[in-house]
């Protein structure tokens, strides 16, 4: 059932993703109370550089259950840009230089993609709808689907999907990774508790409520 993979309220504070009551600046998407097994998988994944006012969005990446790009577009943050982060993000200061669109475009067009009945996919959500500052009540983490302690999604995806991604030395490319945590939710909701657990030298243990 898919949503027996959604976050409870609980665990989304467990794993600090800002609620409303803490988080009044950000804005809510038009979302129904209860999810069902009509409800679309969306996938996000977002890409962020070093602000003087911390991090803030300078990509992002939907794509629905059939592979197929909602929406990708670079992101111009507000504030000056102390560091690319560009091993990690593939964002230079080249790409972003003739980029007009702001945050409060990318919201805006998102109210407009999401369906109401939606259930939100990510490797550690919570990171990218802080970017985003958007609110949306269900959500699929994949960092922790598999697993009593976070995972990273290049391992995740290696171990259970047979792929590698985030190989090349230009940064990671959201699209990819928003791809590659679909495919994971999918295959948790096709195999469910029939996966072998993940298994790996080396671990973080990070506690994970369950």
């Amino acid at each position: 059932m898919r949503g027996d993979l959604v976050l409870t309220e609980g665990q989304m504070r467990w794993h600090g993703y800002l609620l409303p009551d803490v988080s009044p600046d950000f804005i809510q998407t038009n979302h129904v109370d209860v999810v069902d097994e009509d409800s679309p998988l969306i996938a996000i994944d977002c890409e962020m550089c070093l602000t003087c006012n911390g991090q803030e969005l300078t990509r992002v990446s939907v794509v629905n259950e059939k592979h197929e790009v909602l929406y990708d577009t670079l992101v111009k943050p507000y504030n000056k840009i102390i560091h690319y982060n560009t091993q990690f993000s593939g964002i230079t200061e080249r790409l972003l230089n003739p980029v007009t669109i702001r945050l409060a475009d990318v919201q805006k067009k998102l109210l407009s993609i999401i369906p109401t009945n939606a259930i939100l996919v990510g490797q550690s959500l919570n990171g990218d709808l802080k970017a985003l500052k958007m609110y949306h009540p269900h959500c699929i983490d994949t960092s922790s689907l598999f697993t009593t302690y976070k995972v990273g999604l290049k391992a995740l995806t290696k171990f259970y999907l047979k792929k590698d991604i985030q190989c090349g030395n230009d940064g990671h490319n959201s699209i990819e990774d928003a791809t590659a945590s679909m495919d994971l939710a999918l295959l948790k909701l096709r195999k469910g508790n029939n996966l072998r657990n993940y298994q790996s030298g080396r671990k973080n243990d990070l506690p994970v409520e369950r």
